[in-house]
Parts: C-alpha cells; sequence; structure tokens
C-alpha cells in the first residue's frame, strides 16, 4: 500500500474550545469517529494537560487553509490475522500533503575499532529527510538513472536531523543533488513509502524501506 492517502478533521474540545488539526488515514469514516470512544481516549491522553475533563465534536476539513498545520497524524492500528497490533489508534508520523515517498539521509553510520560512531558524510555530515511527491518505485528509476533533475521536480521539503555549523532551508532543493553526490560514501541513503513512514516510530530500519547506494536499490535487510 504504497500510496496511502490521508485527510485532515478538526476535533473541537468542548470545555473552553480547543480546536486540534490532525491529520488521519483517508480510509477512516469521520462520521464514525463521533461514537469512536478509544479514539477519544488516545486524544485525551494526547492532549492530557489542554482536554483532560471535557466532551468533544470532529468534522472532516476539505484543507488546513483555515487551520495552521496539523500537530500530530493518527492511525488506527488493525489486526494483521496474526493476533498481532490491532490495539486501537496510533500516533505515526506527520508528512506534507502530497508525500508519497522519503528519502533518508544517514552520515553517522560506521564504527570504529573502538566501537565509536564516525560520520562518513564527505560534505553533508547531517541527517536529512527529504519528502516527494513521487511513488517510492518512480523514484527508485530516476535514482537508478542518475536523474537527480528530474527527480527534483517532485521535491517538498526537507527535514534536518541535526546542524552542523550549517543551517539548510527546508525549501533547499539542491540537498538532492548534495544527497546524491555523498552515495559512494560510507553513510546510509534509504528510501521509503509513505504508507510504512507513517506508521511506525521513526527509524531507519523499518517497514517498506530500500538501501539508496552505488545509484542501485536492494531490498533493506538487517545486518
Amino acid at each position: 500500500m504504497e500510496n496511502s492517502e490521508t485527510k485532515l478533521i478538526s476535533v473541537e474540545f468542548i470545555r473552553e474550545p480547543i480546536t486540534k488539526l490532525i491529520q488521519v488515514d483517508k480510509n477512516l469514516n469521520v462520521d464514525e469517529l463521533m461514537d469512536e470512544q478509544e479514539l477519544f481516549e488516545f486524544l485525551k491522553e494526547h492532549f492530557y494537560e489542554e482536554i483532560h475533563d471535557c466532551d468533544h465534536w470532529i468534522e472532516d476539513v476539505e484543507s488546513s487553509s483555515y487551520y495552521s498545520e496539523p500537530e500530530i497524524f493518527v492511525y488506527e492500528n488493525e489486526d494483521d490475522g496474526k493476533g498481532r497490533y490491532g490495539d486501537g489508534f496510533k500516533e505515526g508520523q506527520l508528512v506534507p500533503k502530497e508525500t508519497k515517498s522519503i528519502i533518508g539521509y544517514f552520515p553517522e553510520r560506521h564504527f570504529s575499532r573502538e566501537n565509536e560512531t564516525k560520520n562518513g558524510g564527505e560534505n553533508l555530515r547531517f541527517g536529512v529527510e527529504v519528502f516527494l511527491s513521487l511513488s517510492k518505485e518512480e523514484t527508485k528509476k530516476l535514482w537508478n538513472k542518475g536523474d537527480v533533475k528530474n527527480l527534483t521536480k517532485y521535491f517538498i521539503k526537507n527535514k534536518t536531523s541535526y546542524f552542523e555549523g550549517e543551517k539548510i532551508s527546508e525549501d533547499d532543493i539542491s540537498i538532492l543533488q548534495r544527497i546524491y553526490d555523498e552515495k559512494d560514501n560510507p553513510i546510509d541513503i534509504r528510501l521509503q513509502d509513505v504508507h510504512s513512514y507513517q506508521r511506525q516510530e521513526h527509524t531507519r530500519y523499518g517497514e517498506g524501506i530500500q538501501t539508496l547506494k552505488d545509484c542501485k536499490f536492494s531490498d533493506y535487510k538487517d545486518e
């Protein structure tokens, strides 16, 4: 399920009215959410300091133009048929609108003989995630061709995890070329579809991830 879609709902906590904008799985029925006690309990726990003693109201919204950006992404953790998961609503990873795939760059990959982490990046020495409006499979094709110029057409924004003497704007489209130029160094570059990215704790080793090294992809296997 690579191109997972989301939508926005507004949740008004009826106390002194507090409205939160929340990104949710598009498959969730908004009308039914009003009766979902598990969701309400989840939201009360997440926003406890603000809403622990109140009622609530949920409605669908077409865009966030009236609001600021959504505060959290919520999905229903469905049973996988093997008795796992299926334990209610969960908080996942927020992504920009139209995101279909994410490239993650992790320079602190290898270790010295003294088991100390070393930074393998030559010119890009901090972690970056790049959000793209292109599917994982199509992103893979362009990367394997070395066609970064066309890949940048699908750039949405980036998010840096660490600054080392340099600040990168979230709108800096040149970051894709900089990541590509590091591919032969001892670093991790990984590609993930938006569905699996949003539904796991933020880790570079989750489901739906493939390795980007030497212009080629291979299915990721934990070493």
